[in-house]
């Protein structure tokens, strides 16, 4: 039996396909610009020479040469509705959080309340809980996009990655993925022009997805001997809607020596199986 199509099932036919257009557009969550990078050379040292600048006003790069550690305390809050998308455990953490640059690849440990520590330094590791497949692949990925954001714009220039100017005062940026060969993740990173300060980034969500992407505007910044980073992020879906998912806080920020094995745990703990 079929239905007979009537001017008032076209009607709403119709309609329904219009918002199913209209929420797809307002849902897209590409890259907020068209432009994409073309592989200039002229760009390509525009974008160097921007980061530069930017660099020069957070302290400069002779001065972040001379930092060992950037030590914090992160709170990562997700809306209600969103938790379900952090990588943590939960929807709302509070962590130490330790990170040292090494170029290409960064560092890192985080502390929890309840003593476990997680951690990266090449290869991802957990101690003090069990060490399972799943949650090694979260602490990899929380260590590449945490320590690039805490350590913006120094980040962007250490860590030898493809920059691209593409509009005025945007940045298309091919970060190097941590422990997955030749894989790079784009980022646009949004230079203020009137401060020449890094006032948000454009980011992958999942690094399994180029799609959906976040958009990460910077709260401010914290200047601790002679070095500014930001002291948190407000991120969105990058659409229109731009619907809010989380508020990564940073606070308590100080920068100290590099000690051995604060970034290592014992090789048991490594593997899953």
């Amino acid at each position: 039996m079929r239905a007979e199509l009537t001017p008032r099932r076209i009607v709403l036919g119709g309609a329904a396909l219009t918002l199913g257009l209209v929420a797809a557009i307002l849902l897209d969550t590409h890259f907020p610009e068209s432009t994409e990078t073309i592989n200039d050379p002229v760009a390509t040292k525009a974008a160097h020479d921007l980061l530069l600048e930017v660099a020069a006003g957070a302290g400069g790069m002779k001065r972040w040469s001379e930092v060992g550690v950037v030590h914090a305390r992160i709170r990562d809050q997700w809306r209600g509705p969103f938790s379900g998308l952090s990588i943590w455990r939960t929807g709302e953490v509070v962590a130490g959080f330790s990170v040292r640059d090494v170029g290409v690849r960064h560092d890192t440990a985080f502390q929890f309340a309840d003593g476990v520590r997680w951690g990266y330094d090449g290869l991802p590791w957990i101690a003090g809980a069990e060490s399972v497949a799943s949650e090694l692949i979260k602490i990899e990925r929380l260590s590449f996009a945490l320590s690039q954001l805490v350590l913006l714009p120094f980040s962007a220039i250490t860590s030898g990655s493809k920059a691209e100017l593409i509009a005025p005062d945007i940045i298309s940026i091919r970060f190097k993925y941590v422990g997955t060969g030749l894989r790079t993740e784009e980022w646009r990173l949004y230079v203020d022009p009137a401060t020449k300060r890094i006032s948000a980034v454009v980011l992958p969500l999942t690094v399994s997805d180029p799609s959906p992407h976040t958009r990460c505007e910077v709260m401010g910044w914290i200047t601790v001997d002679g070095i500014s980073l930001p002291s948190g992020f407000r991120c969105a879906l990058a659409n229109r809607l731009r619907v809010d998912l989380h508020t990564l806080e940073i606070s308590e920020l100080t920068l100290g020596a590099f000690e051995e094995g604060m970034f290592s745990a014992p090789q048991a703990k490594r593997d899953p199986t």
